[in-house]
């Protein structure tokens, strides 16, 4: 399966966006907080609807974005 395409993001971009390492990233993986798939080059990649069900995105104004895992 092809997992190459808009609707999935890789475990580097993810860590990005929220601003922790990809370790961390990694971690929540094997404790189960978030689902990844494998791609066809063997990468981890989340599916973004999904992760949009988990994550709170809080606008805070002038101070920047906050999230919040559910």
């Amino acid at each position: 399966m092809d997992l190459i395409n808009s609707n999935y993001i890789s475990a580097n971009n993810l860590a990005d966006i929220l601003g922790v390492s990809r370790a961390t990233v990694l971690k929540w993986i094997q404790n189960g907080t978030y689902k990844a798939e494998t791609n066809a080059h063997g990468e981890s990649v989340f599916n973004v609807e999904e992760l949009g069900n988990k994550i709170l995105v809080e606008d805070e104004g002038i101070f920047g974005i906050s999230w919040k895992i559910c």
